[in-house]
């Protein structure tokens, strides 16, 4: 009587095994798909080259949704790979830019502080930071740190724009001339420097200058506001009212809220990397690899 009782449970175990589980299966068959996250190891149990292989796949993760515009998720991947290693400067520069994407200047101050303290000699994060200083109407901060970059990277373009930008916003022409003329020299289609040149020419008195650089980032790039509103500007002084009304009014018609002497100067994070994404501001987000100190110069 045992054994029939005990083949009777094995029977009700088998019918429920084949009727009862592949309904299960049927129902999530149907459910919406959902995206499995797999949760890295713990830390704790991971020797010094495993923390740091975790954290770059940390971190490569991240850029990965950083291209898609996912910062706040790529956010969370950043800060796991920085609660590996906190002094993983590749990381903290990386969230300067998801902290400018989201507008948050204070905590994108910080990350640079971080990203220049655990590697000082990382040119990209001493750019990243001016770019923070611009961002926060900080001149001098952005003359210091772009300075930094330069002294690292003499060739670095983009830093010798914002360097040249931070002489003219601090009135300090003759000084912007310098890394501009280098900018322009190593790159003579960047049109953001030609117009910081032009504004320095101009902030000198020497309109025909300022007309030549104006006119040539215009050349380039006919619908940037700011070259049209600083060859308006020049014209002016230059006496050729007709000609700067024209150049202004074309100004204005790219961007109504253009402003006189704008200065040019890319508000763009730049990450370790070599894939550039355009971001909203016009901006330029460099991103790729870890480890690796890529930058479109």
């Amino acid at each position: 009587m045992k054994r029939y009782g005990l083949s009777l449970a094995v029977l009700i175990i088998v019918l429920l095994s084949v009727l009862v589980l592949p309904a299960l299966g049927a129902d999530s068959a149907n459910s919406p798909a959902s995206t499995v996250v797999e949760s890295p190891a713990p830390a704790a149990t991971l020797n010094a080259t495993e923390k740091i292989t975790l954290a770059e796949q940390l971190k490569n993760q991240a850029l990965d949704l950083i291209l898609s515009g996912n910062y706040t998720e790529a956010l969370l991947l950043e800060e796991q790979a920085l609660a590996i290693d906190p002094t993983y400067a590749n990381a903290w520069n990386d969230e300067v830019g998801i902290y400018i994407s989201l507008n948050q200047y204070d905590k994108a101050l910080l990350a640079a502080e971080n990203a220049t303290k655990y590697d000082s000699t990382m040119d990209i994060a001493w750019y990243n930071k001016a770019l923070v200083y611009r961002y926060l109407g900080n001149s001098t901060g952005v003359l210091e740190a772009s300075t930094r970059a330069v002294a690292i990277d003499a060739n670095y373009t983009k830093a010798l724009n914002l360097q040249g930008w931070a002489f003219n916003s601090l009135g300090r022409y003759s000084e912007a001339l310098s890394p501009l003329d280098a900018a322009t020299t190593l790159h003579g289609d960047y049109t953001d420097a030609w117009i910081n040149k032009a504004v320095a020419y101009d902030g000198l008195g020497q309109y025909d200058s300022a007309l030549a650089a104006a006119e040539k980032a215009v050349s380039l790039e006919p619908q940037n506001a700011d070259a049209w509103y600083i060859s308006g500007t020049a014209l002016k002084h230059l006496g050729r009212t007709t000609e700067a009304d024209e150049a202004f009014a074309r100004a204005t018609s790219i961007n109504p809220e253009v402003t006189p002497r704008t200065q040019a100067a890319a508000k763009s994070p730049v990450s370790l990397a070599g894939t550039v994404c355009a971001l909203a501001l016009g901006a330029v987000f460099a991103v790729g690899a870890a480890g690796r100190k890529k930058k479109d110069n």
